[in-house]
């Protein structure tokens, strides 16, 4: 990433419909190691990693409310291949961005 608002993909991993909850423990506890990791192994790059799950549904109420207590942005994929954002996630976004 060149600038402070460039997106760059660390990781990322499908996950099919039958998948087990337990992997999707497994997947979220993967994810928090490698935004850990980088942050603690890179301190003189200055990276602030954000951790960002997104979804071919969207996910329950709870599970949302969990991740974004937990720092992570939530999206899922809405009717004509766009993708929708959580309001909290959105204003979180908008807040990194220097926008709000």
């Amino acid at each position: 990433a060149r600038r402070s608002r460039d997106v760059l993909v660390v990781h990322a991993a499908g996950r099919s419909t039958r998948s087990r909850s337990d992997d999707a423990a497994a997947a979220f506890g993967r994810l928090c190691e490698h935004r850990w990791s980088i942050e603690r192994l890179s301190p003189d790059l200055h990276v602030q990693v954000r951790s960002w799950l997104a979804f071919t549904t969207r996910p329950p109420g709870d599970a949302v409310a969990f991740l974004e207590d937990q720092g992570v942005f939530v999206t899922w994929l809405q009717g004509g291949r766009r993708v929708e954002m959580t309001q909290r996630s959105r204003h979180r976004w908008y807040e990194q961005l220097g926008a709000r």
